[in-house]
């Protein structure tokens, strides 16, 4: 993921080091399942119930066909597993028996020497407790069996909270942030608890239907009783027999009709569809764990999305350290400070910090940058360095306030320079520099309202939330010793959207199958003879809309409204015309809403042509003069329209494609 970042405050790091690491103890992914049948996988000849990433480990490991545990009742058999002990050693002989606090387990084996350990999901040694247990540096469990849908989870000992969805999918989800996380270099074991397939059976609803067309009889052994022991025939009408209640499928009970089958396979079926979600989670770890070619990290703002589906974690990150979103949104807010929350400070998906202190947070990143650097220095990695300055409001750390010539501002460039220079230190200093692509880049231009906190886009016209080259223009500066030739000044135009696969293409990786604006400017980038700008011409959105476009040294602007400074720019922090008018709330997203909380106004600007070369400030329309430059890009602009939409025009886009996520391919290949 290669995100759009902030003038002269925001580093894009994205490192490509191709070592070979030394060997290393083995990580251990250790799942469990829950009253499981042995023959409950395709791989054991199950004609009905298809389980490919289950089969999968078989197929590319080894398939054990007679393995036992030592007795078939849940807790005795789980502290069996971690301790090596037959029950009536461990002591644990029923289901609501803790486990002995002064028996050794593997988790404490492997704890103590050295590795990362966790456990996710069911427990159930001790049914009402679900506090961390020893040998794991993350616990999270749940009192009892849990619930197929909105179990209350206790994440180390924090207390319960409901996790709405579907209990395969949320221990998954759980343990996935968990693996992402830093483990300091360290080797991991990674314990999973289903509850699948433990009744009551609740599968997902996308396999509540699957064996729908399985005709499934009651075994045979069902009414072939006479020469069965009497122990036997008395349990086949308990909780646990086959004419008992099945579960809450059968509505009499005991039932030894016949016609009671019904019930029989709803309850199998139902068996087997949970089973299914759990195939789905192996699969998710499978691709997960192969595609851990390139360690990433994202540190600073993130600001696409605050939901925990929507994260840095979520979307390639192993990492995330920093904020959600601006951090304008807090209690520095320059005009709606009573209206904000306080600002989340994340590590991961866990809340560090509230208000943080905004002057620290160029150090901070920049420290955590470089930790990341020298861990992992013997394999490739990706670090993504979104500083939050100088994003109103502007913060400085005390060693660099008052060190510039130009107040404030000029200060929080200066920290981030130095910020670039560690990074930059860094990897000189740990040799990394011939095998590391460094780029710095921008989202957008400056906030003119803020005055002498936002700097100038001179001489270009207006700036941020605008299509003219003040707001669009970003600078871009990329490092590759040996690759991309030094000292090389390029006036190719290209575009934020050829990131993507400009570096996908570098690395030798697999574009998305979805459909992708951008262009891949390798040969550009590397200098090699003849590279031109990948794109015929480039397009101006806001949002739907589409405001501009560019050919050459000639951009079009469409009729459109657009935001301008109200006044004078504010001053120290303040946007212009600071304490007159009613702002509107943060929730209100409307250009007027804008404009009223930020110091600016709705200008309407009608068609205009202009030529850059001649007139970079794009003040004087010459659509005029050139109706055949004018048709020529408006045929552009239509091309586009077809493919993309317009709401300005109406077009509605034969190309648009569904917001929509994507599984991320194998890294390995791969406001």
């Amino acid at each position: 993921m290669f995100k759009l970042l902030r003038p002269l405050c925001v580093t894009l790091l994205a490192a490509l080091t191709v070592i070979a690491a030394p060997a290393k103890r083995p990580n251990v992914l250790f799942i469990l399942t829950d009253d499981q049948r042995w023959d409950a996988l395709s791989l054991a000849g199950n004609p009905h119930l298809q389980t490919p990433n289950i089969d999968r480990l078989g197929k590319e490991g080894v398939y054990f066909k007679n393995t036992f545990c030592t007795t078939s009742l849940c807790s005795p058999s789980r502290a069996s597993i971690l301790s090596g002990l037959y029950a009536h050693t461990h002591g644990v002989q029923n289901n609501f028996t803790e486990y002995p606090a002064n028996f050794r387990s593997f988790p404490m084996q492997l704890q103590a020497a050295g590795y990362d350990t966790a456990y996710f999901g069911k427990w159930h040694m001790g049914e009402n407790n679900d506090q961390p247990r020893p040998g794991f540096n993350w616990f999270v469990t749940h009192k009892g069996q849990g619930k197929y849908y909105d179990t209350e989870w206790n994440q180390n000992g924090q207390g319960g909270q409901v996790i709405p969805g579907y209990y395969t999918h949320i221990v998954t989800q759980l343990a996935e942030d968990w693996l992402k996380r830093d483990h300091s270099g360290k080797p991991w074991l990674l314990m999973i608890g289903h509850k699948a397939p433990h009744s009551f059976y609740f599968p997902e609803p996308k396999y509540s239907n699957s064996f729908d067309h399985v005709w499934i009889p009651y075994p045979e052994s069902a009414f072939q009783l006479d020469d069965k022991p009497k122990w036997l025939q008395e349990r086949i009408h308990t909780w646990h027999g086959i004419y008992g209640p099945l579960f809450e499928w059968r509505k009499n009970f005991p039932d030894s009709r016949p016609e009671a089958v019904k019930d029989f396979a709803a309850m199998t079926r139902a068996y087997w569809g949970t089973i299914r979600s759990v195939d789905d989670s192996v699969g998710h770890f499978y691709e997960l764990l192969k595609a851990r070619g390139y360690a990433t990290i994202c540190i600073g703002k993130w600001h696409l999305g605050t939901v925990p589906s929507l994260r840095a974690t979520r979307h390639g990150f192993d990492e995330w350290f920093g904020i959600p979103y601006s951090n304008d949104n807090s209690k520095y807010h320059p005009v709606l400070a009573a209206e904000m929350p306080p600002l989340p400070l994340h590590d991961g998906d866990r809340v560090v910090e509230l208000d943080p202190d905004q002057s620290q947070f160029t150090r901070r990143f920049t420290e955590r940058a470089v930790a990341f650097i020298e861990r992992n220095a013997k394999q490739p990695f990706f670090l993504y360095l979104p500083h939050v300055m100088p994003h109103v409001p502007i913060f400085a750390s005390e060693k660099f306030k008052g060190r510039s010539q130009r107040g404030l501002f000029g200060d929080v460039v200066e920290e981030l320079d130095w910020s670039v220079g560690e990074v930059l230190a860094t990897l000189d200093r740990l040799k990394l520099a011939e095998n590391t692509i460094v780029i710095f880049f921008s989202d957008n231009g400056p906030w003119l309202s803020y005055g002498n906190h936002a700097g100038t886009a001179r001489p270009f016209r207006e700036g941020k939330l605008t299509a003219f080259d003040g707001g669009t223009r970003s600078p871009l500066l990329v490092r590759w010793p040996g690759k991309v030739p030094a000292g090389r000044v390029s006036h190719e135009p290209w575009m934020a959207i050829d990131w993507l696969p400009t570096l996908t293409e570098i690395i030798d990786g697999k574009m998305p199958t979805r459909k992708i604006d951008g262009i891949s400017a390798r040969p550009l980038l590397l200098g090699e003879p003849g590279a031109k700008a990948p794109h015929e011409a480039l397009f101006f959105y806001a949002g739907d809309e589409l405001h501009a476009v560019r050919s050459g040294d000639w951009k079009l602007h469409f009729a459109h409204p657009y935001l301008t400074t109200a006044g004078e720019p504010g001053r120290d922090g303040k946007p212009s015309n600071w304490g007159k008018g009613t702002p509107r709330s943060i929730k209100d997203s409307s250009m007027d809403a804008i404009a009223s909380r930020h110091g600016q106004r709705v200008e309407r600007l009608e068609p205009s042509l202009f030529n850059l070369r001649a007139d970079p400030g794009e003040t004087n329309n010459v659509a005029g003069r050139h109706p055949e430059i004018v048709a020529r890009l408006a045929q552009l602009a239509d091309a586009a329209r077809a493919d993309l939409g317009d709401s300005l025009t109406g077009a509605k886009g034969a190309g648009l494609r569904p917001c929509a996520f994507e599984p991320l391919p194998p890294k390995s290949s791969g406001k």
